[in-house]
């Protein structure tokens, strides 16, 4: 049994136990290899990359802030990971090609996503904005294809 046939169908419906797993799931994993990534990337430790990410809501108060605001800004990554993860097993109940797909679509999904975040969630937010040359850019794109796109596809088709 798929998460598709797993999950229920129709206006409104909540995911089953299956499909409510593989949010679960997809949202850890990718928020997990995201956050290492952020940090490798970046060059910085667990706790810069976790204020920077609360910066979205606190602004640039968040740089001043301890140990509290980092572990605030890893609730709110793995949050929005959770909606990114729930956004794609959703669609997967919609469309099955996702599943049956899904190292195609995932990396595919995870593009969707960089530009998400880039264009509308970032700007929206209080974060401190860039604009970070092209190359960095790629490698973004590459990290959200790989370590976010990917396990969270791999989660939808897999975890039952």
């Amino acid at each position: 049994m798929t998460v598709l046939t797993a999950m229920r169908s129709g206006p409104g419906a909540t995911p089953s136990p299956a499909g409510l797993k593989a949010i679960l799931a997809g949202g850890l994993l990718a928020g997990a290899l995201d956050y290492l990534a952020a940090m490798v990337a970046s060059g910085s430790g667990f706790a810069p990359v976790g204020r920077f990410i609360a910066s979205g809501v606190y602004g640039p108060a968040a740089f001043e802030g301890g140990v509290g605001m980092a572990a605030q800004g890893v609730l709110f990554h793995f949050g929005i990971m959770m909606v990114i993860a729930a956004t794609y097993v959703g669609a997967s109940r919609v469309q099955p090609t996702l599943v049956r797909l899904w190292p195609l679509w995932g990396p595919l999904f995870g593009i969707a996503v960089y530009f998400a975040m880039r264009e509308v969630v970032v700007p929206l937010s209080n974060a401190v904005q860039g604009d970070p040359p092209l190359w960095r850019r790629l490698i973004q794109v590459g990290i959200h294809m790989v370590f976010v796109g990917l396990p969270i596809a791999f989660c939808a088709a897999r975890v039952r």
